[in-house]
């Protein structure tokens, strides 16, 4: 039997409402029965219900579609709070090589269990599990489909994290809000736009650092004064007592 090409991308979709995300993995996964592809949805549980329920409708799953719980899996590949490489590639690997029946197609695989350590505030877990993706993808062969809501980085601190998290995947999809297949012009304008406010968000931080700054070095110099009044006053007080003793 012909295999398949080599498939190695790894991309990520930022979404904003939950309907959207099942939306574009049932997308990502209909072709597994157009195609002949073998599919793994790896489902966080609130999303589980909806998905296989999309996944009803477009996969014949028994066939072409393994469905597993990301909380479990994710338990399952753990250590002492992380993601161990060993266990990720065994378990992992295993699913992989028995949906791609020992690599004869190719396989899509949809995943949530580095969201899921994302949402509990395990970041530096969830850096390394995307790592750990992207070390498997050089022993299989297959397209993985990661996704973030976009909610988890609302604030200007989380850039640097949001910017890690789109370097480790070789395709970054933006969330819906976003019009990708308007007018070329329309893209344009709001790509100008976003640049305008990066720019803008880039000014505003550099003038808090600077008034954080400011304030740092007026706290400094009040309390400089503030410090030797009070060891003059202390003299004082004693002066007065001595002197009160005295005249008893």
């Amino acid at each position: 039997m012909k295999r398949p090409a080599a498939s190695r991308e790894h991309f990520v979709q930022f979404y904003e409402q939950d309907d959207f995300l099942i939306a574009e993995v049932g997308r990502f996964l209909a072709t597994c029965r157009r195609d002949g592809y073998a599919g793994i949805a790896i489902v966080a549980p609130q999303h589980r219900a909806l998905l296989e329920q999309r996944l009803n409708d477009t996969v014949a799953r028994r066939d072409r579609c393994i469905v597993l719980d990301a909380a479990a899996t994710l338990s399952e590949v753990m250590i002492d709070g992380w993601p161990d490489e060993q266990r990720f590639q065994g378990i992992l690997g295993s699913v992989i090589r028995r949906a791609s029946q020992d690599g004869s197609r190719q396989v899509r695989v949809f995943g949530e269990m580095d969201s899921l350590l994302w949402a509990e505030g395990r970041h530096k877990a969830a850096f390394q599990m995307e790592e750990m993706w992207n070390h498997l993808a050089e022993l299989h062969s297959f397209s993985m489909f990661c996704a973030y809501p976009m909610a988890r980085f609302h604030e200007a601190r989380h850039r640097g994290s949001f910017l890690r998290i789109c370097h480790s995947h070789t395709r970054v999809c933006p969330a819906e809000s976003f019009p990708r297949n308007g007018d070329p012009l329309e893209l344009q304008r709001q790509v100008a736009l976003l640049q305008q406010q990066a720019g803008a968000l880039e000014t505003e931080v550099a003038k808090r650092a600077r008034l954080v700054k400011l304030l740092q070095e007026l706290g400094h110099e009040l309390r400089n004064p503030l410090t030797g009044q009070t060891e003059l006053m202390a003299r004082l007080v004693d002066d007065l007592l001595g002197l009160a003793r005295g005249l008893d």
